[in-house]
């Protein structure tokens, strides 16, 4: 296994130049196979799978969190359990993302109508 550390880090440190992108992911599923379950490099390999290009609209960062969520559900059939239990995790921490972002836009937009009131609010 410590021969292996060494790419294993470079293929984690690879991941995060893709933005978390769903082509990644049978890479990152060879990766994590290859870790143990408490290792901390799976930190890393999450924050890669969490990375994100540019988001439009109010709720955009919901949306992408939502799709993420969608892409990893795909790993719950993975006939390799380490796979399956990081898939549990990372859904786990995504549905806790997706909850305080949405959160977080609507507060956004209730203050934007209160102080910047359109026409149609006004009437």
């Amino acid at each position: 296994m410590e021969a292996r550390r060494p790419t294993l880090e470079f293929l984690v440190q690879v991941l995060g130049s893709y933005n978390g992108q769903s082509f990644m992911h049978g890479l990152s599923r060879a990766i994590v196979e290859a870790l143990p379950r408490d290792d901390p490099l799976l930190d890393q390999v999450s924050t890669a799978l969490d990375l994100t290009g540019v988001m439009h609209g109010e709720f955009g960062r919901v949306e992408t969190y939502r799709q993420k969520k969608q892409d990893m559900e795909q790993w719950l059939v993975d006939p390799r359990e380490r796979v399956r239990d990081f898939a549990k995790r990372h859904i786990y921490g995504l549905d806790q993302q997706i909850a305080g972002e949405q959160r977080r836009s609507e507060e956004d937009l209730e203050f934007r109508k209160r102080s910047y009131p359109s026409n149609d609010d006004a009437q």
